[in-house]
């Protein structure tokens, strides 16, 4: 036996709700939906929210773990050139 549970959204909240995920789709990381609003909207706010956070997180690691290994091999190859070796 199958439960279908009915889950009625206000259309604002919905409009919002789409609005942020393409937004987010284009590329912007402060976009947020409201926190205030109560059964599945507040829960998809909440996580939406939660997932901007860690995805913004993770392109700041990526980021500076990309500039740390470009300073490295920019440190190296200057190295290099000091000694005589690369050019």
């Amino acid at each position: 036996m199958q439960v279908v549970e009915r889950v009625i959204v206000p259309m604002d909240e919905m409009t919002l709700i789409l609005g942020a995920l393409n937004a987010l789709k284009r590329g912007d990381t402060a976009v947020r939906l409201p926190l205030k609003w109560s059964g599945i909207s507040g829960r998809v706010s909440e996580v939406f929210n939660e997932v901007v956070d860690r995805n913004e997180r993770m392109a700041q690691e990526l980021e500076r773990l990309s500039l740390g290994s470009f300073g490295a091999e920019v440190t190296s190859h200057r190295r290099v050139r000091r000694h005589g070796a690369g050019c």
